[in-house]
């Protein structure tokens, strides 16, 4: 909770939002992370490997590089900052090309809203972004490269969106889909996961 984002800055950003982190254990490799940088409002969710402890330190380093990138203003456009967080992760855990490296890293969705323009851009490494426009759900590809050293690493790549008024945006963890539940035990899946989104996003929050 500490390093979390305090929820009255969300407010402020975002007066209609919905925030569900409900962690398997008392820490998490899930975090989710808002910034305010002049007129751009920034937002992420992330999913680092590791479970309870091991995925909290990846957490926390995660959110420390994060930081430094945005408030030092040290990439200008979402894709920019992920590319910088690769070298730094990278770095921070010592990865190489060794078979036999640290494989640590995280997957994860970023974006940054322009509240003079509204436009939105966004960049996702592993994790989509959702749109819901008119009834309707697009959902915003990633590069399909995680945060950390990769078998072939792939540039990430901006993709910019003008908002209209009505529209809903989603990020998520792979922690929704992989649910189990129902009668059979069986998984939530993205299918089912995207028809939840479009069902209940006039709901109130």
């Amino acid at each position: 909770q500490a390093v979390l984002p305090q929820h009255g800055l969300l407010g402020k950003l975002f007066p209609t939002n919905l925030v569900f982190f409900r962690p398997r254990d008392l820490v998490s490799g899930d975090f989710y992370f808002v910034k305010e940088i002049g007129d751009l409002a920034i937002f992420a969710v992330a999913d680092c490997t590791g479970h309870g402890v091991p995925g909290a330190f990846m957490s926390m380093l995660s959110i420390a590089l994060l930081n430094e990138i945005v408030r030092h203003h040290e990439a200008d456009s979402p894709a920019a900052v992920l590319e910088k967080l690769r070298i730094q992760v990278k770095a921070a855990l010592h990865q190489t090309r060794e078979v036999s490296a640290q494989k640590d890293g995280l997957d994860i969705a970023l974006c940054a809203v322009n509240r003079k323009t509204n436009e939105l851009e966004f960049a996702g490494a592993n994790n989509p972004l959702y749109l819901i426009r008119n009834g309707e759900l697009e959902t915003l590809a990633p590069v399909k490269n995680p945060i950390g050293i990769y078998i072939k690493e792939k540039p990430f790549e901006n993709r910019k969106v003008q908002l209209q008024k009505g529209d809903v945006i989603y990020l998520s963890s792979d922690g929704y889909p992989d649910q189990f539940g129902g009668p059979k035990g069986g998984k939530l899946k993205y299918k089912r996961f995207r028809q939840l989104l479009l069902d209940a996003h006039q709901l109130a929050s």
